[in-house]
């Protein structure tokens, strides 16, 4: 973005294009998406978009920033208000909650991610989704702190890696393999025993 905003019509502003953007991608590929067309959609001036916005691939970067953000504020909330989980099924959660976002808009997840790898921008997305799912980790040590134990760099950078490949690869990927609940059994297996066990004895685990 070219500027944060800061006031509360201007964070109104920037909210109502991203929406729009978002709500455009839904019904239509990204070959038309413009900053006329959002300007557009969203009813604003395009002098009004480039206050907040150079270009279009801004946008579809904020876009994806802004959208992955809020599932993972959604996640944090109910991580927090599950008194009666386990942290298996806060896990399992989690995973469902990761795959039922991304299929719910396929096309457009995947249109924006292979947008911004063709203009450079993959390591700022990795980046980013690096920062939410630490996020979440805190968050399962804060909920569990007498179940997970620390967690070694090792073992963070491996749960890291999954729950980002997790989201990435199910928004890049052709198949529908990641709505199988095999697959996200598996996941979830995964995880659980690195979070709970740490990385020496997870070496060996079998997913069932």
């Amino acid at each position: 973005m070219k500027k944060q905003p800061m006031q509360q019509r201007s964070k109104w502003a920037v909210e109502t294009i991203l929406a729009s953007a978002s709500q455009y991608l839904e019904t239509h590929d990204i070959d038309g998406f413009t900053t006329n067309k959002v300007a557009e959609v969203s009813g604003y001036s395009i002098g009004s978009i480039y206050q907040y916005f150079p270009n279009k691939h801004s946008i579809i970067r904020e876009l994806f920033v802004t959208e992955m953000g809020g599932l993972n504020r959604e996640l944090v909330g109910e991580i927090q208000q599950a008194t009666d989980a386990s942290l298996e099924e806060v896990i399992a959660m989690i995973i469902r909650r990761y795959s039922s976002r991304i299929f719910s808009s396929k096309n457009k997840y995947r249109e924006i991610m292979q947008t911004l790898i063709k203009n450079d921008d993959w390591q700022n997305v990795t980046i980013r989704t690096r920062q939410f799912t630490e996020l979440l980790i805190d968050e399962l040590i804060r909920k569990f702190p007498a179940q997970i134990r620390v967690l070694k760099s090792e073992a963070r950078f491996i749960v890291i890696s999954c729950l980002s490949t997790l989201l990435h690869g199910g928004m890049l990927s052709e198949n529908e393999n990641i709505q199988q609940f095999e697959f996200q059994d598996e996941m979830k297996v995964l995880i659980y025993q690195f979070i709970a066990s740490g990385v020496e004895r997870s070496a060996g685990v079998k997913l069932s």
